[in-house]
């Protein structure tokens, strides 16, 4: 195979590869939410999440907030994200390690249940 036949199919590789990510989302939106109020807004909170990840078109994070969305919305296990899932700069590490704690804590006396919409949006 010439090298022009190998450029070809590794760019229509590419292409269908591409053509892949941002599939959730469409997923997601169809999802008809159930669960608590706080599954609800959790709902809502994380598709305007995967809705702008996907404006960017950073596919990998539309989708996975699209995913967490379909959890919230189906009524499915809620846990917060961890700090090491993500990447983020080393010198933010800390900071967003000691806000995740506090979050942790206020979930643990019930924010959910007495503040369902900031709780979701926390």
């Amino acid at each position: 195979m010439t090298n022009s036949g190998k450029l070809l199919i590794g760019g229509l590789a590419m292409v269908l590869l591409a053509g892949c990510g941002g599939q959730q989302l469409g997923k997601a939106l169809e999802v008809d939410p159930k669960g608590s109020t706080f599954q609800g807004h959790l709902f809502a909170e994380y598709i305007e999440l995967s809705q702008l990840e996907y404006n960017e078109s950073d596919w990998a994070d539309s989708d996975k907030f699209a995913m967490r969305a379909i959890s919230a919305g189906t009524g499915g296990p809620r846990s917060l994200e961890k700090i090491a899932d993500r990447e983020l700069p080393e010198d933010k590490v800390y900071a967003l390690s000691e806000a995740r704690k506090r979050l942790v804590n206020l979930f643990g006396k019930g924010a959910a249940e007495k503040y369902p919409q900031d709780a979701a949006h926390a």
